[in-house]
C-alpha cells in the first residue's frame, strides 16, 4: 500500500502544462511521477518549445516540485515520467541541488524527448548514466527527438504506429520489458528528418515557426486537440483564414519550413534505400 504526497500540482497557461504526484512506497522510498503532455494545445506547444528553449516553464516547475518533496521528507527518491514527463524527470534530476541529487536512486524516462541544450554537466557523467533508465518503443519518434546518447533501451510494443507511444501497449515478460535491437526503419527516417531539421534550421527559425503555427491554430478558438477535431469544419476554416492573413514573410516561414521537412524526408528515404542496395550487393 502506498500513500500520496499531500498535494499534486497542475498549472496550465498559454506556455505551460504541468502535473506531478509523489507516491510514498511501503519500503520507505518515494516515487515522484511527472505527467506527460495532456490534450491541451498549450501542452503541445510546450513540447515543441523544447526544441529551441533552454528551459521551458514545466521544467522549472519539475525541479521546484522535486526539491519541495525532498525538503519535506527524507525518503530515498526515485523520479520518472512518460513522454514529456520523462523529460521533466530528467531535467529535475539534472538541475536540482546537490543534496537532493545525492538522494536520487534512479531516474526513469519512458519515451520522453532528449535535450536541445544540456541542462547541466551531470548529463555527461557516469554517475548520472548509472542512475538513468530510458526506454522507447520500436516505433518511437517522441523519445528519440533530440536524443544523441547511447543509453536507450528499445522495447517491444503491441501498438500500431504512434499508438506504440502509449506504455500500456509495451510488452512485459517475466517482470521486465521485452527488448528489441533498435527502433524500426520507418521511425528512424522520421527521427532523422526531424532532428536534421532542428540541427540545420537554427533556434530562432524554429521558435518563429512554432509560435506562428500555434498562433494560427489559436484562431480556431479552442483549447484542446479534441475540440479542434470535433469542430473540424469551423476549425479548418478559421485556420485557413488565419494563414491567409499572415504577412507574406511569415507565410514564407511556415510553408518554407514544411517544404524543408518534406525535402529532408525524401533525402533520408533515398539514403536508406541506397544503403540497403549496397548492403545487398555486398552479401
Amino acid at each position: 500500500r502506498s500513500t500520496l504526497f499531500p498535494y499534486t500540482t497542475l498549472f496550465r497557461s498559454l506556455a505551460e502544462q504541468f502535473a506531478a504526484i509523489t507516491f510514498f512506497l511501503p519500503e520507505g522510498s518515494a516515487y515522484i511521477a511527472y505527467r506527460g503532455t495532456d490534450n491541451s494545445l498549450a501542452g503541445g506547444k510546450e513540447d515543441l518549445n523544447l526544441m529551441f528553449e533552454e528551459v521551458v516553464p514545466s521544467q522549472a516547475s519539475a525541479r521546484a516540485y522535486l526539491e519541495d518533496v525532498a525538503r519535506k521528507d527524507d525518503s530515498r527518491l526515485y523520479v520518472g515520467g512518460h513522454s514529456k514527463g520523462g523529460n521533466l524527470a530528467e531535467y529535475a534530476a539534472l538541475t536540482c541541488d546537490g543534496q537532493t541529487y545525492g538522494r536520487i536512486g534512479h531516474v526513469f524516462n519512458h519515451d520522453g524527448p532528449g535535450f536541445a541544450f544540456a541542462p547541466s554537466a551531470r548529463i555527461k557523467s557516469g554517475e548520472y548514466a548509472a542512475k538513468l533508465s530510458k526506454t522507447v518503443p520500436g516505433s518511437s519518434v517522441v523519445g528519440m527527438l533530440m536524443e544523441g546518447r547511447d543509453i536507450v533501451r528499445v522495447v517491444r510494443s503491441s501498438g500500431v504506429l504512434f499508438a506504440q507511444h502509449a506504455p500500456m501497449h509495451w510488452v512485459v515478460k517475466d517482470g521486465g520489458f521485452v527488448e528489441l535491437d533498435a527502433i524500426s526503419p520507418e521511425a528512424s527516417v522520421i527521427v532523422a528528418t526531424l532532428n536534421g531539421w532542428a540541427a540545420s534550421s537554427g533556434a530562432d527559425r524554429r521558435r518563429l515557426f512554432v509560435n506562428t503555427v500555434f498562433d494560427v491554430l489559436g484562431a480556431a478558438g479552442v483549447e484542446t486537440w479534441n475540440e479542434l477535431g470535433r469542430n473540424c469544419p469551423g476549425s479548418v476554416g478559421a485556420i485557413v483564414s488565419a494563414l491567409r492573413q499572415l504577412p507574406s514573410d511569415m507565410q514564407d516561414v511556415v510553408f518554407g519550413t514544411l517544404r524543408d521537412i518534406a525535402s529532408l524526408v525524401g533525402a533520408e528515404i533515398c539514403q536508406r534505400s541506397e544503403e540497403r542496395r549496397v548492403g545487398k550487393e555486398c552479401r
